[in-house]
């Protein structure tokens, strides 16, 4: 990974729309053409996106619209979120993905990100593969990969699981996200990223975590994540360690804290874009 003002910094979905997730979130009020400029203005040359939010953003702009105000912003990168439930009912995910892989191809998005199952009753692995091979099938048509993420709090916390389930679709439409937050809470060695074969990840994101956890693991992650550098995890050894899997991408800031929305969005963006260079600039 390149050093310092080599790397491109991609202002995550959350941070960016300075929203607490949810499953049915309420649109951004922030007009896109803002954000993207509120992003640039900041230091970050890429931005997430929710996939519903792209569709409406086309609809009212088209699709040459949509990129021109991206472009004109300084935008290179864009990541959208999330293929979910893709496991379970094709009628359902299929029309999501393929509209994704339209809608994103159209402008040039970088990746699809994808979750595991969070229910309480999980889906076996196995049939999560068989799924999945389906899911990197389409996308690889479509010209646009799907990132898996290793996620804390689903059934695929830890890089053997996400293995499973990506199979022979690793760099066939495919590849693993690791953001530095589950990587820490699921407590992965950074040997185990080190020595994942090149190709393998295609994403990444950074924030980092307090000494302990708060409240339970999904409130930590929600609303106490830590600007780069204000935590206890090491994060210039996490991205030495993704650096030798040959990985050389944007890095996404995914610092998802109560305390930084109150600060407003312009705020967060500066403190986490300045926090990042310093983490980068210490990467071997």
């Amino acid at each position: 990974m390149e050093k310092t003002a080599g790397v491109d910094l991609i202002a995550a979905h959350w941070l960016l729309a300075g929203q607490r997730p949810s499953a049915n979130p309420h649109p951004c009020p922030m007009p896109l053409r803002d954000r993207a400029l509120l992003a640039a203005e900041a230091g970050y040359a890429g931005i997430g996106l929710l996939a519903s939010e792209l569709e409406a953003e086309v609809a009212r702009h088209g699709t040459s619209g949509v990129r021109a105000l991206l472009e004109d912003a300084g935008i290179r990168h864009v990541e959208l979120e999330a293929l979910t439930d893709w496991w379970r009912d094709e009628n359902i995910w299929r029309g999501n993905l393929e509209r994704m892989i339209a809608f994103g191809g159209a402008i040039g998005a970088r990746l699809i990100k994808a979750t595991g199952d969070f229910s309480a009753d999980p889906c076996a692995l196995a049939a999560m593969s068989d799924a999945f091979a389906l899911v990197a099938e389409i996308a690889r048509q479509g010209g646009m990969p799907v990132a898996l993420e290793v996620i804390a709090f689903s059934n695929i916390a830890d890089i053997a699981a996400a293995h499973m389930v990506l199979g022979d679709q690793l760099g066939k439409g495919a590849g693993l996200m690791l953001d530095s937050w589950h990587v820490a809470r699921c407590g992965l060695s950074l040997d185990s990223i080190s020595a994942l074969p090149q190709g393998v990840i295609i994403g990444v994101e950074i924030s980092d975590i307090g000494p302990a956890i708060v409240g339970d693991m999904f409130t930590d992650t929600l609303d106490h994540r830590r600007v780069p550098g204000e935590g206890v995890y090491p994060l210039s050894p996490f991205l030495d360690a993704v650096a030798q899997t040959g990985y050389s991408g944007p890095v996404g800031l995914e610092v998802l804290s109560a305390s930084l929305r109150s600060e407003g969005v312009p705020t967060a963006l500066v403190r986490c874009a300045e926090a990042a260079r310093k983490i980068l600039a210490e990467c071997h």
